[in-house]
């Protein structure tokens, strides 16, 4: 039967004296690695705080990716606006010059005259001496068409 100990007091084994007549030198242990377990103990700290470390790291990289296409937007999106006011712009410009009063005020300024208010023997003339070039060849060809009409 077992006795107990006090508390604070360690029991420490005792090896038994080998035999008296026989006594033999102690075998050889096999060599191992030393310090395995702190090894060990090290890896079991070690494993969860790289884990960690990488856990966060792919975070921040997420977070770092999110503000990035965020601010992308936002500048597209500022650059779409200043062009649509452009744009806005230019149609206000190109409704102001096409006017009706403002084509007219610059035919007079340039010695044109209405087409209604030329006499037909003005308006006929469709013989070209040479043509120089293409689009003349298209103005020509469509003075005769708008002849008829007339």
């Amino acid at each position: 039967m077992k006795t107990l100990t006090k508390p604070g007091t360690v029991q420490h084994r005792t090896h038994p004296a080998p035999p008296s007549g026989a006594w033999a030198p102690a075998r050889a242990r096999p060599a191992r690695p030393p310090h395995t377990r702190r090894r060990s103990n090290r890896l079991a700290f070690i494993l969860p705080v790289v884990l960690c470390l990488l856990f966060v790291a792919a975070h921040l990289t997420g977070i770092a990716l999110l503000n990035y296409e965020s601010a992308r937007r936002t500048a597209l999106e500022k650059e779409i606006q200043q062009l649509q006011q452009q744009n806005e712009a230019l149609r206000m410009r190109l409704n102001a010059l096409t006017a009706e009063p403002v084509i007219q005020h610059w035919a007079q300024a340039q010695g044109m005259v209405r087409a209604e208010t030329q006499s037909a023997a003005v308006v006929s003339v469709t013989t070209v001496a040479a043509v120089d070039h293409p689009l003349a060849m298209v103005a020509t060809a469509a003075r005769p068409s708008q002849e008829g009409e007339m």
